[in-house]
């Protein structure tokens, strides 16, 4: 088998059966499923038998596990020789697994991510994700922009057992992708696809106040390790991964209304983009503060 397809699923019933007849419609035949259901109450595996199709392989997980737990689990079940990823309320289009799998014959290579859409949940195509880039991604490329979506890649699994299990960090909830591949650009090249092979379903318009939160967190973790210091301190743009936890810091001051503890000393860490977009969010905050105020003294007078 060539290609193990991950689906990890947890009540993804919406959108499952245009998830799994992408992966069937594709023009590479050489293919397996590994479908990983985390404990699922609603009519997923029903959806899945409905299908019939041998290549798809069905497990049941014995407890409700992370995300990132359940995705080592299901990989650990895999006997391609390339590992992609796909979520049930994303899709492919029908060349995806050609296209990609042919860029492996460099042996070099060993993992291969693309552009992709973004549908809005009308179904509508909002725009493609990424603007056209270099089709060579190094370490310190992801390190300045991170831009890889999981519904995209492939991996050549040879260099995946070359990485300390678990391969996704089931401590995390947010960056284990990240966190992957970075450790990937150690040991392998990475290549790049302009051209989108899937659809990502954005449910929501932005990432919640929470979410980032946690991502401020979960950067601090990934940043203070020793793995990461002793694998990423040397490159330029290590320090971008500083400003970006800044940035979310900041963000957390203005949700909180303790807008001054914005132009705190790390402000003037984080790089002008995101300065920017904070004083934006500062405006707005104090726009919507005074909106309220009105509407309160109007109701007490």
């Amino acid at each position: 088998m060539a290609v193990s397809v991950i689906i990890n699923c947890f009540n993804g019933e919406k959108h499952l059966n245009k998830c799994i007849q992408s992966v069937i419609d594709q023009t590479y035949i050489d293919w397996e499923i590994i479908f990983w259901d985390n404990q699922s109450t609603d009519n997923s595996k029903n959806i899945i038998n409905f299908f019939n199709d041998k290549r798809i392989k069905y497990y049941y997980a014995s407890t409700h596990e992370s995300l990132y737990s359940a995705r080592n689990f299901a990989i650990e079940k895999a006997s391609g020789k390339f590992i992609a990823f796909l979520d049930t309320d994303d899709f492919w289009l029908p060349l995806k697994l050609e296209t990609q799998v042919k860029i492996f014959a460099d042996d070099s290579v060993g993992v291969v991510c693309s552009n992709y859409h973004v549908l809005d949940e009308l179904n509508n195509r909002n725009y493609v994700q990424y603007k056209k880039r270099s089709t060579n991604i190094k370490t310190n490329d992801l390190l300045k922009n991170y831009n890889v979506g999981l519904l995209t890649l492939i991996i050549r699994k040879s260099f995946l057992l070359k990485l300390e299990r678990p391969y996704f960090n089931y401590k995390y909830n947010i960056i284990g992708d990240f966190e992957l591949v970075m450790k990937l650009s150690i040991i392998c090249n990475i290549k790049y696809l302009n051209e989108p092979v899937a659809y990502y379903r954005k449910h929501s318009a932005n990432i919640s106040f929470l979410q980032k939160d946690r991502l401020s967190i979960e950067f601090n973790d990934w940043i203070n390790s020793d793995f990461s210091h002793t694998n990423f301190s040397s490159f330029k743009n290590y320090n971008n991964i500083k400003s970006m936890i800044y940035y979310y810091e900041s963000l957390s001051f203005i949700r909180k209304n303790n807008i001054l503890n914005v132009f705190n000393k790390n402000f003037f860490k984080i790089n002008t983009k995101h300065q920017v977009i904070l004083i934006i969010h500062i405006i707005s905050s104090l726009k919507l503060m005074k909106k309220i105020k009105l509407n309160i003294n109007i109701r007490c007078s």
